[in-house]
C-alpha cells in the first residue's frame, strides 16, 4: 500500500500543466500502460512514482477519461508488495479486456534484478488480484537473454490463443520474445521476431515496449530500441521510438519487416502504446517527455506527460496519424482566414493568440528563403516553426523559448522532419497546450511532440513571418477548447 506520510501533494495549479493532455496528479509518471476502454470508459495506467518527481519504485498509477480529452485521477492500480515486485517494482505492461474482466500484464522486478512477467485482473477496472506467481519467469527466457533485460509485454488474442511480446535482447543485438497461452496462466516460448542477426534498427540496449496491432494492409509493431545512436537527421533523441509494417508469423514469431521509421520526429516522444476500439479504431498515447533531460515541470511537484491519443492507419506500408476525432470534437473554430499574402518581415493576424489551441494552417512558402510562425511569443521568448521549400524541411526550434533544457543530446532544442509540399503548400495542425506542442504535418505523414517551457508562462502571442517573396497564408482555422 501507499505510505500516506510520504506522498507528494498534488499540484493542479502549476502554469505549465497543460488542460488538454493527460498529466501526473503528482510525483513522477513515465510510459502509459494499459490502455483500454472498459466499463463505458477509457482507461490509462502509467509508471508512477508516487514519492518523487524523479524515476522510482514504480507503481502503475491510474486515469480514466469518458472523452480522450478530460482525465479523472484513478486510486494507484498496482503496488508492488510482492517478492517477485520488490527490487524495483511493477513495470510496464498492457491489457485485455475479456469475459467482463480487465486483465493487465506487467514487469514484475526482484531484488535480484530479475524480470518476469506478471498477471492481474479486475471486475470494476480499479481494484486488482495479482496472481499468485508470474506467468512468464525467468525459467522461460529465449536463449541468450538476460533476466535483467526482460520486460514491458505486450498481450493480445488472435482466434482464440492469446499472445504476448516481451522486449529483450540477445547480446547487445536489440530483439521480441512471442510467448503464447491457452488459458492466461500458462505460458510457452514461440520465438524472435528478429532472428539472425537481430533487429535491424541500431541500438545500444533492449527494444522497450513493443506493440502490435493488425490492419487490413499488413500488420503494424511499434517499440522504443534503447539508446540509438543519432545517424544525420535520424534519432536526435537519447532514446527513440519507431514503427514496423510488415507480417508476424504467429506459429514461429518471426516478424518479416516491409517498412521501418520514426514515430515521431519531435523531442519528447517515448514508450507509445495504442488500443484496439470495437470501432474499428487504433488509437495511440506516448509519454510526452524524455529521458536524460531535465524537466522543468518538477519544480511544480509532478512530472510526466502524455501526448494527445492519436488514430493511426497504415498506407503504403507507411504510418499515419491524426488527432482522435474525440480530441477534435472537443475544439470549436473560432477565427479563420483565406489568401491572406506574407510578405517579408512579420505578420500578425487580428484575433490569433493563445496557447491552449488549435491552428489548422496551409502556408504557401516563397520561392527562396523561410517561411513560417512564432508561437508562446512574449518579452521573454518565442517558439518558431519554419519550412525550407528548397530543402523540403520543417523544423521546429524551441532554443529561444525562455527556460534552458539539459540533456544528453548534443541539441535538445531544433528537431526537423522531411515534408513535401502537399497541392503547393505544407500542411499543418498544431495543437498547443501550455507547455506543450505537437504538430501534425501534411495530414499526419509526420509528427513533431515538444514540451515547450516559456520564460513567461502565460505567454499567449502568435506571429507569421517570411524571408522571401511570394509567400501566402492558403488557410488557417483557430479553434478554442470547448467548454465542458
Amino acid at each position: 500500500m501507499l505510505d500516506e506520510k510520504t506522498l507528494i501533494p498534488d499540484r493542479k495549479d502549476s502554469p505549465l500543466r497543460p488542460v488538454y493532455h493527460a498529466s501526473v496528479p503528482s510525483g513522477w509518471g513515465n510510459d502509459p500502460n494499459g490502455l483500454c476502454f472498459f466499463r463505458g470508459a477509457y482507461h490509462m495506467f502509467y509508471q508512477f512514482n508516487p514519492y518523487d518527481t524523479v524515476w522510482g519504485p514504480m507503481h502503475w498509477g491510474h486515469m480514466s477519461s469518458t472523452d480522450l480529452v478530460r482525465w479523472e485521477d484513478l486510486p494507484v492500480a498496482l503496488f508492488p508488495d510482492r517478492p517477485f515486485e520488490c527490487g524495483g517494482g511493477c513495470f510496464s505492461g498492457s491489457a485485455l479486456v475479456r469475459g467482463g474482466l480487465l486483465y493487465v500484464i506487467y514487469t514484475g522486478v526482484g531484488k535480484d534484478s530479475s524480470q518476469q512477467q506478471c498477471m492481474a485482473y479486475s471486475s470494476d477496472g480499479i481494484s486488482f488480484v495479482k496472481y499468485d506467481e508470474p506467468v512468464i519467469t525467468s525459467l522461460m527466457l529465449p536463449e541468450g537473454a538476460p533476466k535483467d533485460d526482460f520486460r514491458d509485454p505486450k498481450i493480445f488474442e488472435r482466434e482464440g490463443t492469446f499472445y504476448c511480446l516481451v522486449g529483450t535482447r540477445i547480446g547487445d543485438k536489440g530483439n521480441i520474445a512471442l510467448y503464447r497461452s491457452g488459458d492466461l496462466k500458462s505460458f510457452s516460448l514461440v520465438g524472435m521476431l528478429f532472428p539472425g542477426e537481430g533487429c535491424p534498427v541500431p541500438m545500444e540496449g533492449i527494444c522497450e515496449c513493443p506493440d502490435i496491432h493488425f490492419f487490413e494492409e499488413g500488420d503494424l509493431l511499434i517499440f522504443s530500441p534503447q539508446y540509438t545512436p543519432a545517424a544525420g537527421g535520424r534519432f536526435q533523441n537519447p532514446q527513440s521510438t519507431v514503427y514496423m509494417s510488415g507480417k508476424i508469423d504467429l506459429a514461429t514469431g518471426r516478424f518479416s519487416i516491409y517498412r521501418w521509421d520514426e514515430v515521431d520526429l519531435g523531442s519528447d516522444f517515448y514508450a507509445a502504446q495504442a488500443m484496439d476500439l470495437d470501432s474499428g479504431r487504433c488509437v495511440m498515447i506516448a509519454w510526452k517527455e524524455m529521458w536524460d533531460r531535465s524537466m522543468i515541470a518538477s519544480c511544480g511537484n509532478w512530472a510526466g506527460t502524455y501526448t494527445l491519443p492519436r488514430e493511426l492507419s497504415l498506407q503504403g506500408g507507411k504510418l499515419l496519424q491524426a488527432p482522435a476525432g474525440e480530441v477534435v470534437g472537443n475544439f470549436e473554430c473560432v477565427a479563420s482566414f483565406a489568401d491572406t499574402p506574407l510578405p517579408r518581415g512579420e505578420t500578425r493576424l487580428p484575433g490569433v493568440a493563445g496557447n491552449v489551441i488549435r491552428l489548422k494552417a496551409g502556408i504557401v512558402p516563397p520561392e527562396r528563403g523561410i517561411c513560417g510562425a512564432e508561437f508562446f511569443s512574449s518579452s521573454r521568448g518565442r517558439v518558431r516553426i519554419s519550412y525550407d521549400r528548397e530543402k523540403g524541411l520543417l523544423t521546429a526550434d524551441r532554443s529561444r523559448q525562455g527556460k534552458a533544457v539539459e540533456g544528453s543530446d548534443a541539441d535538445t532544442y531544433v528537431r526537423s522532419a522531411a515534408a513535401p509540399l502537399r497541392d503547393g503548400m505544407i500542411k499543418v495542425d498544431i495543437f498547443l497546450d501550455r507547455g506543450s506542442m505537437e504538430i501534425f504535418v501534411n495530414g499526419g505523414e509526420r509528427t513533431l511532440t515538444m514540451n515547450v517551457y516559456p520564460g513567461d508562462p502565460a505567454s499567449c502571442g502568435i506571429s507569421f513571418f517570411s524571408e522571401g517573396e511570394g509567400s501566402s497564408i492558403a488557410f488557417l482555422e483557430l479553434y478554442e477548447l470547448r467548454q465542458s
